[in-house]
């Protein structure tokens, strides 16, 4: 079995948090300009799929990771 290098997990982990970091902060200014009764969410779909995919990779990348 192949065994990562921790430094390509923890890239995808960093990577994971920025994009969901930025999926929040575009959720909240959405909000703020839409009406009464608006989903923001809606129109954010793909990033926070994105979001779910990196994270589930990296959880799944930790089982590879060497250990120190």
């Amino acid at each position: 079995m192949r065994v990562l290098n921790p430094k390509i997990t923890n890239s995808v982990f960093y990577i994971a948090i920025t994009v969901s970091i930025y999926n929040i902060l575009q959720i909240y200014l959405a909000r703020r300009s839409l009406p009464a009764g608006m989903c923001p969410v809606d129109n954010n779909s793909a990033g926070i799929t994105l979001s779910l995919a990196l994270i589930f990779v990296y959880f799944v990348m930790t089982f590879f990771t060497l250990k120190e």
